[in-house]
C-alpha cells in the first residue's frame, strides 16, 4: 500500500490491480493479510484510517495495521 495507505502499489503483472490469469493468482508476495472464512467486505476507516475486513467464516471484523520497522 502507499504511504497513506489509500492505493496498493502493485508490479507487473498485477499493476492493474487484477489476478485474473493462474500465473498471477500464484504470486504470494502481493498478498498483506490473511482473513480465515473468507473476506466478504474492506474498508478504510475514516476515524482512524486503518483496513478492516469481514470475514464470514468466522463472524469477526479484523483490524489490519502496518508492522512497525
Amino acid at each position: 500500500m502507499d504511504k497513506n495507505r489509500t492505493e496498493l502499489i502493485l508490479e507487473e503483472p498485477l499493476k492493474d490491480k487484477r489476478a485474473d490469469t493462474d500465473k498471477e493468482r500464484e504470486l504470494e508476495k502481493v498478498v498483506f493479510a490473511k482473513i480465515e472464512g473468507g473476506v466478504s467486505d474492506l474498508i478504510i476507516w475514516p476515524y482512524d484510517g486503518y483496513l478492516y475486513g469481514v470475514s464470514n467464516g468466522q463472524g469477526k471484523i479484523f483490524r489490519i495495521v502496518p508492522i512497525d520497522n
